[in-house]
This record gives structure tokens, sequence and C-alpha cells, in this order.
């Protein structure tokens, strides 16, 4: 379908509302012929291919599926990556017929996009995305987990956007994500209108570093976000930590018509860090000296800000010279830290 969201005739064909099996073709066995003289992930043999993996009809009026369901009814895709971990919501028949979809019943599944937004992304794949329900919380999973391949190469990839994943996920619910390489910069789009429902991402995250969250296309990112704690289901779109011993980034994410709307996008930017290594030696003759404490600190502090300044090293010598940037002279000087300096100071 080319419209984000579509609505179904009050009343369909009469004939094809008879016939169940004609109401859908999404299964992967019942597309194998389609793809009979070609080479494709999307057989039921391959590595399966998003456009139908990753598909998504939602029934808003029974009009499609023939269920009285409240909120609605979600038609999801029979394919060997979709089959286990929806299989505790959805049936694969509709009147004791095979329908060749998953059809679940007042089931709500929504759509996460995932896209990378580093420098020459697009021809870069950086997934799988791997989402892991949790297996403590009472979210109705029985096991299997969430995954998406992204776009796939064909043998002309040229023009093609490799940068982005999309994802079956369902509402109030906390899930355990991964991806091979995490980019530095990533947006994250939650396709889902109806407020009140959100989701808990638990992103695998091996960096001390920590984020700035940018929510809506804002200039500056909201440190009310920023929490001291785990964020829960319940906490604002947007609300997010990093846990470094844990290697967590956490983020909430909340439905709204506006986040529907890519309105309410949360671009994600790790931390810009400027790491300093100093190492303190002492001679064994002078082993017996002490260091005032207060000296090697008013050393380090000075070290760091001649260093930030963008001045000119000396090499050479045990004395290390900077030359100022405005007056080129050699005023701005620090003694490098070492106990026999501080000693002969």
């Amino acid at each position: 379908m080319s419209c984000a969201f579509c609505e179904f005739p009050s009343q369909l064909h009469q004939d094809h509302l008879s016939d169940m099996d004609a109401r859908f073709e999404l299964s992967t066995e019942a597309l194998d012929d389609s793809y009979a003289a070609r080479a494709s992930p999307c057989k039921s043999s391959g590595g399966g291919c998003m456009g139908l993996d990753q598909l998504i009809l939602q029934d808003m009026d029974g009009t499609l599926t023939g269920l009285d369901a409240a909120p609605m009814a979600t038609v999801l895709p029979l394919t060997p990556r979709t089959d286990i971990v929806w299989a505790p919501f959805c049936d694969t028949e509709l009147n004791g017929v095979a329908v060749g979809a998953q059809v679940c019943a007042n089931t709500s599944v929504d759509l996460l996009e995932m896209v990378n937004l580093d420098r020459g992304a697009k021809d870069v794949k950086f997934g799988p995305l791997v989402m892991t329900p949790d297996v403590v919380e009472e979210n109705g999973f029985e096991g299997g987990v969430l995954s998406s391949v992204g776009p796939f190469y064909a043998s002309c990839p040229c023009g093609w956007d490799f940068s982005f994943y999309h994802i079956l996920i369902k509402p109030d619910t906390t899930y355990y994500a991964e991806v091979m390489s995490l980019p530095e910069n990533f947006r994250l789009r939650y396709w889902n209108p109806r407020a009140g429902e959100s989701v808990l991402l638990e992103i695998f995250y091996p960096d001390s570093r920590g984020v700035n969250v940018f929510v809506g296309g804002a200039g500056e990112p909201d440190m009310a976000l920023k929490l001291g704690r785990k964020p829960t289901l319940a906490d604002p779109h947007g609300s997010h930590t990093v846990d470094a011993q844990a290697l967590r980034l956490y983020i909430t994410l909340e439905g709204s018509t506006e986040s529907f709307n890519a309105r309410q996008d949360l671009v994600v930017r790790r931390t810009p860090t400027v790491k300093l290594k100093m190492n303190i030696e002492r001679s064994a003759s002078r082993s017996s000296m002490p260091i005032s404490s207060r000296r090697i600190w008013r050393s380090c502090w000075a070290f760091l800000r001649n260093a930030l300044s963008s001045p000119r090293r000396r090499p050479g010598g045990g004395w290390h010279w900077w030359r100022c940037p405005k007056t080129r002279t050699r005023s701005c000087r620090c003694l490098v830290m070492t106990a026999r300096h501080h000693a002969d100071a």
C-alpha cells in the first residue's frame, strides 16, 4: 500500500467476502511461485524480505477480517520470521478456513523505525535489528525474537538506501534491542497514533559516553528527559538514561498523533568526549620525597588548560613549552607533572 493509514470501504464485494482464501496472499509458501524465475530472499527458503515480513494491516471496523474486535484486528504476514513470535496472539484461520496470514483479534501491532544518521549511512548496513521481549514482564509473548534485516542488496544497489530498519512491535512492552554496529547518531520513529501506549527499549550500548536526545526536530535536547534512573513505560516520550555498567541505553517511546505523523521523532546523538591520559613517574632516588597533592592538581589544571587552547608544544627535555596563540611567546608554560620536576621547582 502506498498510504501509511488506509480505510477499507464499509462493504466489500460479496464474492470476495465469501472466499476466505482470496482475502490475503501474505504467506511465503503461497508466494514462492511468484519468485520461481529469480533468486529472492522473499522465498520461504530465503532469509526473508522486509517488504513482506514487516507488513501490517489494521482492521478498525471489521470489514477486512469480519471480526468485531476492539480496539482493532491486526493482520500480519505468515512467514518464518513472524510465525513463532506472534503465534500467541494470532490465528492462521478465519471461520475454520486457512487464510495464509496471521489474524490477531484485539491486538495492537505497530511499526518502529530506526534510521542511521551517520555520514555515508545510506550505503552501509548496520543491522540486523533484533528485539527480544522482556521474559519477566507480563506482555503475552511466549518466546521468539523480533528481527529485521533491512533492505537487501540487489545486483545493482545504486541509489538504494540501506540506512533504515523497520520492525513490528506490540505496545506496552519492554524490549531488549541490539544491532550489529550501533551508529553514533540515529533516529527512532514510533508509528503509533494512540496516546497512552508506549514501549521501552533497552539498547545494547557498549560505550561509557552519554547521549543527547532531540525530540521532534528540536535544536536543543530537553535535559528534563535525561533521567538518573531507568525509565519506565509511564515516563514521557524521549525519557532516557545510559547505564555504563549494564551496557544499556534506555529510551521510552510513547504513541501519539504527532508521533504517527513523524513530528515526534527521537534523534539520538552520542555526546562528544575528550580523553586525556597523564602518567605520573617517580625516580627511585626520590621515592621518599612527599609530593603535594595541591601542586599536582594545580599542574594538572595548567596542563589541561593549555592543551585545550590549541597551543604548540616543543618536545624534548624535562620542560615542555607552549606558545600562546595570540602573543606567540613562551608565557604559556607548563611543567610536566613528574616527581622530579615537582621536587626541582
